[in-house]
């Protein structure tokens, strides 16, 4: 089963590359996210209530209303969820950022909006484990598929 999922995504990769030469265009945010998607949506995530899981930036367990995050859906309380959004006139205050394989929680400074780490997330956490991978994996994956300019010039 294993095995047959690493040629599955062995002939993905060939096909990207296939369609990268032929097309001779860079990969956009959105492929690279529906990509790792498809590689994701094949592992068995374990379900749990989220009245037992707390909020991954303040974990605290009891929220009048559980909002998306950057883990997922449900894993930010009402107030944690309000500032990570970003939608019309309010812009995000707090984000989930990977700095040297570690998931760091920033805040932005509201005198200077300049981002300042805050602390460290839970990395016992399945949920922050998975955006670890999931982050990864959309790092390298922008890294090989959009090279730099000096690459670029050689290609």
């Amino acid at each position: 089963m294993v095995i047959k999922l690493y040629i599955h995504i062995l002939r993905i990769f060939v096909l990207l590359n296939i369609i990268k030469v032929y097309t001779q265009m860079l990969a956009t945010p959105e492929s690279i996210d529906k990509f790792i998607c498809f590689l994701t949506k094949h592992q068995k995530i374990p379900m749990k209530s989220r009245t037992k899981l707390p909020c991954t930036f303040c974990n605290i367990f009891s929220s009048t209303t559980w909002r998306p995050g950057p883990a997922g859906p449900s894993t930010l309380c009402n107030k944690c969820g309000v500032n990570y959004m970003d939608s019309g006139k309010r812009h995000r205050t707090i984000d989930l950022v990977l700095k040297k394989g570690f998931a760091v929680w920033v805040k932005k400074d509201v005198n200077s909006w300049a981002w300042n780490e805050d602390h460290h997330a839970n990395d016992a956490d399945h949920r922050i484990k998975l955006w670890i991978q999931r982050e990864s994996i959309r790092n390298k994956l922008t890294i090989t598929l959009n090279p730099s300019p000096n690459k670029k010039r050689r290609l």
